[in-house]
């Protein structure tokens, strides 16, 4: 199975549990996580992220909202990150505000995606 999983600021800190006991498991093949910060400076809450980097299962793409990009997290960028992945085979979870969670999962459910992973924590 495959898991895409988008993280909004210090949500970050609930994912790396999922992630740790994900990479246990031997039905994980990978696992994405899309990392959605204000700022490139933010990303040092998740320094202990490099123990998981080293993974060759676990892709990290990151998006900073507040630097000269502007880029935001939304349908499009959902569908850029994870369009590779199959949806029937793919679990999904998202993590951050109550708000930026249900907006993170309509994203995913308009494109296919069903399964959804409870939070950790």
């Amino acid at each position: 199975k495959h898991i895409a999983a988008v993280a909004f600021g210090v949500g970050i800190t609930e994912l790396v549990s999922l992630l740790r006991s994900e990479l246990l498991s031997d039905t994980t093949e990978t696992i994405t996580v899309l990392w959605c910060l204000r700022k490139k400076d933010e990303q040092a809450i998740g320094s202990d992220l490099d123990d998981y980097s080293a993974d060759k299962r676990v892709k990290f793409e990151y998006v900073f909202s507040r630097e000269t990009d502007g880029k935001r997290a939304d349908a499009e960028l959902i569908s850029t990150t994870f369009g590779h992945l199959n949806a029937k085979e793919t679990a999904v979870v998202c993590v951050g505000t109550k708000a930026s969670e249900r907006e993170c999962y309509l994203w995913f459910s308009s494109l296919g995606y069903k399964q959804r992973l409870l939070k950790m924590g």
